[in-house]
């Protein structure tokens, strides 16, 4: 049976106003009138019909109210928070760092998620005069025309507005009598595996052909040191390149981990690769400015870049950069011309 078929099959299902399919007919039939004879109206108007049907049996099942809406996808930040943006929201990430995870939303729904871990870890949610914190729990701040309103699915969420503190327990909302959300974001989120620790093995140069590669600023060796030379576990991971450490990091801020994949570009520009460092620095500045939204970072790392790689091909992007983060703190007199 073809798709349509089975279109058609399902909407002789459904429930039809009578009164209704005739207007509809009729306003069909108005609409397919034209001044041809009157021999060939008939097979036109048949074949205009029959389309016209089709169309309204697909529209009819595609707005049907229980059809169920498509799915948001998660957004992991970090390695212990996830997100569900609803859409047309709007929201900035306002840190992602190994100890605290903060949003503000400006428009719309975002359900987030903290897992536990060995260390606390401080997810918050914020709107304009309200700030919803949790240290592990799955709840959702909403952004609309009656302002802003937490609902909590799992856990406990402390609230602040002004003056006021509310504790809102699993099941409940703030402020009180706010519309309860569904649960199909929170679901969804609960659903996920719990992410795996990320393990990050040594850095190591990309060898020459026909040369080992070294470890980056490994001791020297200290006759004090009895264990200077010891090898290394047989279950530590294996040594990647600078080439792999970059794609870890790139693959890192992918996932919203943008703390983690900071020190990973940070680790590969204080190997002084002439050809990876200078693209993890600015890399890191670009991290800086815009998912972690700290400009005072981003000058500083803009700034290492000028002094360490002053003639680099990418030493214009790194000064633009930080004239737009000089903008950004309303100081652009201090920006440097390119040169």
């Amino acid at each position: 049976m073809s798709r349509l078929d089975d279109l058609i099959t399902r909407a002789r299902q459904l429930p039809v106003n009578e009164a209704g399919a005739q207007r509809y007919v009729a306003e069909l039939a108005r609409w397919a009138r034209h001044d041809e004879p009157r021999r060939s109206r008939v097979p036109w108007f048949a074949g205009g019909f029959a389309l016209a049907a089709a169309a309204a049996v697909i529209a009819l099942l595609l707005l049907r109210p229980d059809r169920a809406a498509p799915e948001a996808s998660a957004l992991r930040i970090g390695e212990r928070v996830a997100i569900i943006a609803e859409p047309n929201t709007r929201y900035r990430v306002l840190a992602a760092e190994t100890d605290r995870t903060e949003l503000f939303v400006e428009r719309g729904t975002i359900t987030a998620r903290l897992w536990p871990g060995a260390a606390p870890h401080r997810l918050a949610l914020r709107a304009e005069g309200v700030e919803a914190v949790a240290t592990g729990t799955v709840y959702a701040l909403q952004v609309d025309d009656h302002g802003a309103s937490v609902h909590v699915h799992e856990g406990k969420v402390a609230v602040t507005r002004g003056s006021e503190h509310a504790q809102v327990a699993a099941g409940a909302s703030w402020p009180a009598g706010a519309v309860r959300r569904d649960r199909r974001a929170a679901d969804q989120l609960l659903a996920l595996a719990t992410p795996p620790a990320i393990a990050l093995a040594p850095i190591t140069h990309d060898a020459a052909p026909g040369e080992e590669p070294s470890p980056i600023d490994a001791p020297a060796a200290d006759a004090a040191a009895p264990h200077a030379h010891a090898q290394a576990p047989p279950d530590a991971p294996p040594a990647l390149s600078l080439k792999d450490r970059w794609r870890q990091a790139r693959l890192l801020r992918g996932q919203g981990n943008f703390d983690t994949a900071i020190t990973e570009c940070i680790a590969i520009a204080d190997a002084k690769d002439a050809t990876w460092s200078p693209i993890a620095l600015l890399e890191a500045a670009r991290i800086e400015l815009g998912p972690r939204a700290s400009p005072e970072r981003a000058i500083a790392l803009a700034d290492r870049f000028e002094t360490e790689w002053p003639s680099h091909q990418l030493a214009p992007e790194a000064r633009e950069l930080r004239c737009r983060a000089l903008r950004q703190l309303g100081r652009a007199d201090e920006c440097k011309p390119r040169r």
